[in-house]
């Protein structure tokens, strides 16, 4: 079955039902913006911090979890075996926001245990918690490709930025004004930070009960075949160059929160108020984005977006007081943001216009355990590079993975360049409505 053959069968769920699950997702992306922004990278990495984490532990806790991706190899087979997604992705998802109570609790319960002890088994914990979410992300990932027309899918994951970022921006400054007001508290300001999230993420995987289910779409290929056809798809091999290396620039994403909060000196305030920049600058610019994915296809605005980010990795040389990240920050911020909003859409569309929904969650399964195995060491790396530098005489701190996160970037732009989407236009032609709306006509 090809790609073209799938859009002409008869959509499986009623559209009442379609809509239906169309507003649920939007509530929960509100719900999900509430537990999202009090378990986010930031404040995980702040509460790791304060409890003595390194830059290596910093890197092991973005990388060690990496590695959870397996799990929706699992999913994919279990899938294919007739379980169902509906149910996979509620109990998966619960599981993972229960496990935030380990999260909570475990540095209190191993309080006389040395630090190294209680960072080992805090990563194992986020471990876990990444093995429940990439059974339950498998499971809706291809759920949600059967449930959602095509046609409807740029805008549906548009729509959904703009419903959870007005949440995610007000709770990210309010998280970090909470924290700085609650610095007495230790350790435990972080726990009620966590147990409020909580409480929304809970909420969030009720919903998944209430949509409507669709059956696995059967087929007689085995699964040596479905692995086989994965990687016989040029068109999903193609995208998957770009996500490797865009997502390669994990060798200096977890080290900015340290550097700002630590070297830099933020309090936890003032660093929530400029990553809320970033934050509010993808809420505006995923409608847009939105439209121009339906409208010029996916693989343009990939390309802008890699080439918008391009070069702002290297402005971090000059940001090294505080002064220089009030003035500075929130202009890199505004640029990232526009350009993660449209990358955003446009991954979230692509996925599904390049995998056929007969073996969707084998292909989506395998899509993401290539990516991760190859990203997985890179924030590990990250942690390390300043100080093998330093020791071979090159003076450098943890600005240098910034650095090197561009090389990858590049790589990522001109990968995006040989992805094959059909009736997808040229970026030239976004280029002249960016500039419409810039400059006026």
């Amino acid at each position: 079955m090809t790609i073209d053959q799938t859009l002409e069968q008869p959509h499986p769920v009623p559209p009442g039902q379609i809509n239906k699950a169309i507003k649920i997702s939007y509530a929960q992306a509100m719900l999900g913006a509430f537990f999202g922004a009090s378990t986010s990278v930031g404040l995980v990495t702040a509460y790791f911090l304060k409890l003595g984490a390194t830059n290596e532990q910093l890197g092991l806790l973005s990388t060690v979890p990496m590695y959870a991706v397996f799990a929706q190899l699992i999913a994919a087979v279990l899938i294919e075996r007739g379980a169902r997604r509906k149910r996979m992705t509620a109990v998966g998802s619960m599981a993972g926001v229960l496990c935030w109570g380990l999260v909570i609790a475990l540095p209190v319960a191993l309080r006389d245990q040395p630090v190294e002890g209680r960072i080992s088994a805090l990563i194992a914990v986020f471990t876990l918690i990444s093995v429940f979410n990439q059974l339950a992300g498998n499971a809706r990932a291809s759920w949600i490709g059967d449930l959602i027309p095509s046609d409807r899918l740029g805008t549906f994951f548009g729509r959904l930025v703009v419903y959870g970022g007005v949440i995610g921006a007000v709770l990210a400054i309010l998280s970090g004004r909470f924290l700085d007001y609650m610095k007495h508290a230790g350790v435990s300001a972080f726990g009620w930070v966590f147990a409020f999230g909580m409480v929304f993420g809970i909420a969030n995987s009720i919903l998944y009960t209430r949509q409507a289910d669709v059956p696995t779409p059967r087929h007689n290929i085995s699964l040596a075949g479905l692995v086989r056809q994965t990687f016989g798809n040029k068109s999903l091999m193609a995208f998957m160059g770009f996500a490797i290396f865009w997502n390669m620039q994990t060798i200096g994403w977890p080290f900015y929160a340290p550097y700002l909060l630590r070297d830099i000196k933020l309090t936890y305030f003032q660093f929530s108020m400029i990553g809320t920049i970033q934050g509010i600058t993808v809420l505006t610019s995923a409608p847009f984005w939105g439209r121009m994915v339906s409208r010029h296809g996916c693989r343009p605005v990939l390309i802008i977006c890699a080439a918008i980010t391009l070069p702002v990795a290297a402005s971090w040389m000059w940001i090294s007081t505080p002064l220089a990240a009030f003035i500075a920050v929130p202009i890199v911020n505004i640029i990232t943001g526009f350009a993660n909003g449209g990358i955003g859409v446009a991954v979230s569309t692509i996925i599904y216009k390049v995998t056929i929904p007969a073996g969707r969650a084998v292909q989506m399964a395998i899509y993401s355990a290539a990516i991760v195995f190859l990203i997985a060491p890179m924030p590990t790396i990250g942690g390390h590079l300043p100080g093998w530098l330093n020791a071979h005489g090159i003076h450098a701190d943890i600005r240098v993975t910034f650095y090197a996160s561009q090389f990858f970037c590049l790589a990522a732009l001109l990968m995006a360049k040989r992805v094959v989407e059909p009736g997808s236009t040229s970026a030239g032609e976004i280029m002249v409505e960016l500039k419409e709306k810039v400059v006026g006509r």
